[in-house]
């Protein structure tokens, strides 16, 4: 394994590609990360490993990993960046979760939560969330979501509200806490 590449760099790269090039010193292999409508992937990690006072222990993180960008600075905080295997996860194509806001998630049919919607599985985190985003801060919770199918998971979903070149995102990472992995 290269010093240059983390563990899951690697099998990510040996994964998309059949040869290896070195890159002795980035931090993150350029070839792994890139711009996509206007968020810069690989800024978005750095800027999630260097906030300052974390409050919530991620981990190593890195684009395996289930991961939405928000954008706070726009109202109903659209999603503005998802990743493949968020979209694996979910079961939706790109274009279907684009300028979204993720409660579609908290339903089956994927249309926005109604009231009805009491469930404590899916109320009092998503009461939890909503707090933690209009104070920015950093929360983790699991709820009850619905992929496409209409399958419920159990989604273990940490924000961490961050800021790049004055502007303020709410990056998400997620987990199917029922999938077998």
């Amino acid at each position: 394994m290269s010093p240059s590449m983390n563990p899951w760099e690697e099998e990510a790269y040996a994964h998309e590609h059949a040869c290896y090039v070195d890159s002795q010193q980035a931090l993150f292999h350029p070839t792994l990360y890139t711009t996509h409508r206007g968020v810069n992937i690989m800024t978005i990690l750095t800027s999630i490993y260097m906030r300052p006072n974390p409050r919530i222990d991620i981990g190593p993180i890195d684009t395996s990993c289930a991961i939405t960008v928000c954008d706070f600075g726009q109202p109903n905080e659209p999603i503005i960046y998802a990743n493949e295997p968020f979209l694996h996860m979910t079961g939706y194509r790109l274009d279907e979760v684009m300028g979204k806001n993720c409660r579609f998630l908290q339903t089956p049919d994927g249309a926005s939560r109604s009231k009805s919607a009491s469930r404590s599985e899916i109320k009092e985190p998503a009461r939890k969330m909503r707090k933690a985003v209009d104070r920015r801060v950093e929360t983790q919770v699991t709820i009850l979501n619905y992929k496409k199918s209409g399958q419920a998971f159990h989604n273990l979903v940490t924000i961490i509200p961050i800021e790049v070149e004055g502007r303020m995102f709410g990056v998400g990472l997620q987990h199917d806490m029922d999938s077998p992995q």
